[in-house]
């Protein structure tokens, strides 16, 4: 026994140098691995601490703070009678576009965006050298011409949206110096052209409170502008005179400025129709009678055609075609007198009833409230109202004659329904109003009579429409038109008329009492 003690202990140490040699083994595959340590406090903390820490900002303000130590140091220079002052403000210039171009670069090498914290502080810098700049030059040292001055307000923007820099406060800035530097000179149009501009890199920006802010802006330039041509003569001592044609211009360029960027954005939203609604209700309020005419006309043209563009939604698509009504409207007031606008409106209603046959019901509503307000042109709700009350009523007009022309249209080119109905009503309304005028004019006795016998001959004619199926609708009318019939008999045949002619109007009535029902059954 004694004699295998040592094979034994000969197999064991082999065991122990098999496994030193596979830990050596493995100790050399894992060489190139470093062991994952352990998330303690320290590292936890670490992965969500904010992107923004003082000791990363602190030297980006340093930087800040030593350039617009330069930007005093330049002033200084310029204050002094060291370096022309057209050398020092060239430089301090140049000065601010170059912070602008390290504001580029800090968002490009830091958070990849041109918001970062660098970014920012240097817009911010360019912003603040630029701004009193500019103002001193301008107002204190009266070295740069005031369409320079516009000039540069717009240019720094415009380079900073260029170089992808925090483009909102460059704008922001530039946007309350012109503001500033309008009403301080009184040289109103640079400064309100150079505002539009602004507006129009504000809505390439797309930064929605930077576009709300600088609109507000571009629209107190252009109202004043407005303004000031309104009063004429009457300038207050420190405000330049503004031409109309100058003035109606800058309003025009506020309108494109967003009408063109509805269409870069293929989008009509809420604010860049308000925005244009405000530039057409500015133009309107000041300039020429013309020329707001025509920009309406315009505009109204514009709507119709986006609204037949394929890039509008639908919802969008309804914006525009509602829209062209009000500024058709306007641009026809504008335009035309009253009567001929009327005219106009008659023959726009009938084409619209008529395009309204495929389903819209919004060209449907156009059309009625053209024709309505063809009427209310032609005074046709007026002459209405003296012959319900028994007064005398003015001749039948060429205008009055034309919108019963365009109710007959319309009636036959409405399609089936309420909108022909509607059609109907306006008709035999204008169609009564003219007999009246052209049989019973004065405010006689017999004309009283002659009145009530119009009033149930057309009664008495839609009934008829409606027996013959030529116009189902047409039952309402006859209804309608006996009840106005028996209410001007109670109030005024039976105070104005002797008893012959009030016996007349009563066997009228009462004859188409009885007929009225037997024939609108359908």
């Amino acid at each position: 026994m004694w004699g295998a003690q040592p094979a034994s202990s000969d197999f064991e140490r082999l065991k122990d140098e098999v496994r030193d040699l596979e830990r050596r083994v493995a100790a050399l595959e894992h060489a190139g691995e470093a062991p994952a340590p352990e998330p303690g406090p320290t590292m936890a903390a670490a992965g969500h601490a904010p992107g923004f820490a003082l000791p990363e900002a602190a030297p980006v303000a340093g930087r800040a703070i030593l350039g617009l130590a330069g930007a005093y140091l330049l002033r200084g220079l310029a204050e002094s009678g060291v370096l022309p002052r057209e050398v020092v403000a060239g430089t301090a210039i140049a000065y601010a576009g170059g912070w602008l171009w390290m504001a580029t670069r800090a968002g490009a090498a830091g958070a990849r965006r041109p918001d970062s914290i660098a970014a920012l502080i240097y817009s911010a810098t360019a912003a603040m050298i630029l701004a009193p700049l500019l103002w001193e030059s301008t107002v204190r040292f009266d070295l740069l011409p005031h369409l320079l001055t516009a000039a540069l307000l717009f240019a720094l923007p415009l380079f900073s949206l260029w170089l992808g820099a925090a483009t909102w406060i460059i704008a922001l800035a530039s946007s309350a110096t012109g503001v500033a530097l309008m009403i301080r000179t009184g040289d109103l149009p640079p400064f309100a052209g150079a505002l539009i501009l602004i507006a129009a890199v504000a809505e390439l920006s797309g930064v929605r409170a930077l576009r709300f802010a600088v609109a507000m802006s571009a629209n107190f330039a252009v109202w004043l502008l407005l303004w000031m041509v309104r009063r004429g003569g009457e300038v207050p001592r420190n405000i330049h005179p503004v031409s109309a044609a100058t003035a109606t211009a800058v309003a025009i360029a506020l309108v494109i400025v967003y009408a063109g960027s509805a269409a870069r954005r293929r989008q009509f939203g809420i604010f860049v129709l308000m925005q244009i609604a405000i530039g057409l209700g500015l133009l309107a309020y000041g300039a020429p009678t013309l020329a707001s005419g025509a920009v309406m006309a315009v505009a109204c043209a514009g709507a119709a055609a986006a609204f037949r563009h394929e890039w509008p939604a639908s919802r969008e698509k309804s914006l525009l075609q509602m829209a062209a009504l009000p500024l058709g409207v306007a641009a026809s007031l504008l335009l035309l007198p009253m009567e001929a606008a009327g005219m106009a409106w008659g023959i726009a209603a009938p084409a619209l009833l008529f395009a309204a046959r495929k389903g819209n019901r919004i060209l449907d509503v156009h059309g009625l409230v053209l024709l309505g307000a063809g009427a209310i042109a032609a005074g046709l709700p007026g002459q209405a109202l003296r012959a319900a009350a028994g007064a005398p009523v003015d001749r039948v007009s060429v205008a009055a004659l034309a919108l019963l022309a365009a109710a007959v249209l319309s009636c036959v080119a409405s399609a089936p329904g309420w909108v022909r109905a509607t059609a109907l009503a306006f008709t035999f309304a204008a169609a009564a109003t003219c007999a009246i005028a052209l049989v019973a004019g004065d405010d006689s006795a017999r004309s009283i009579t002659l009145r009530t016998l119009v009033l149930c001959a057309g009664a008495l004619a839609a009934g008829l429409l409606t027996a013959r199926r030529i116009a189902p609708e047409a039952h309402w009318i006859s209804y309608g038109m006996l009840a106005a019939c028996g209410v001007k008999i109670l109030a005024v045949d039976f105070h104005r008329t002797s008893p012959v002619a009030l016996a007349v109007s009563l066997l009228c009535f009462g004859a188409v009492l009885i007929a009225a029902p037997r024939m609108t059954k359908t």
